[in-house]
């Protein structure tokens, strides 16, 4: 009886040890997976800096080429960013052009792989002519000459700053 008691105290701890075990590699199979995906993602980032500076540079080149003598124009630096819920790579730019007392603000984000816009402004300010409104005001005008949905600037700023963090 007691041999008996022995063997299944023994049983019991080898199927306690052999049940550790196989948790303790459940637990290494979901980290090496965990730190395959955070490879593949800083993967992804590299890929879509590069690409987000080539489009970049292409697009800042063709909006300068658009400009009138008379005009100057800005652009903030491209912010680049692999979209993990949109799977694919976005660069987000913004270019004013300043033609006398008229500015020309244009600014987007765009799937670097199908060259679309994802989220896009384009907006003409204009010196406000309310003599109540603080000198300098500037009034927004939401601009017809883009395909899809123009948003203002402030609802521009507050989408784009979502996308660029997902």
């Amino acid at each position: 009886m007691i041999e008996q008691r022995g063997l299944a105290v023994v049983g019991l701890v080898a199927i306690g040890l052999a049940a550790f075990l196989y948790n303790k590699q459940l637990d290494l199979e979901a980290s090496r997976q965990r730190l395959a995906q955070e490879q593949q993602s800083h993967q992804r980032q590299i890929e879509c800096a590069e690409a987000g500076k080539k489009f970049a540079t292409e697009y800042l080149r063709q909006e300068a080429s658009a400009l009138q003598p008379h005009e100057r124009s800005v652009w903030d630096d491209p912010e680049y960013h692999y979209s993990d819920e949109l799977r694919t790579c976005i660069v987000r730019t913004r270019f004013v052009t300043l033609a006398g007392l008229v500015t020309y603000q244009h600014a987007r984000i765009t799937d670097v792989n199908s060259n679309k816009a994802v989220l896009e402004s384009y907006v003409t300010l204009l010196p406000d002519p309310d003599p109540s409104k603080p000198g300098g005001s500037l009034k927004e005008e939401l601009s017809d000459i883009i395909e899809g949905p123009n948003l203002s600037r402030d609802v521009f700023q507050s989408r784009a700053d979502a996308i660029m963090k997902r």
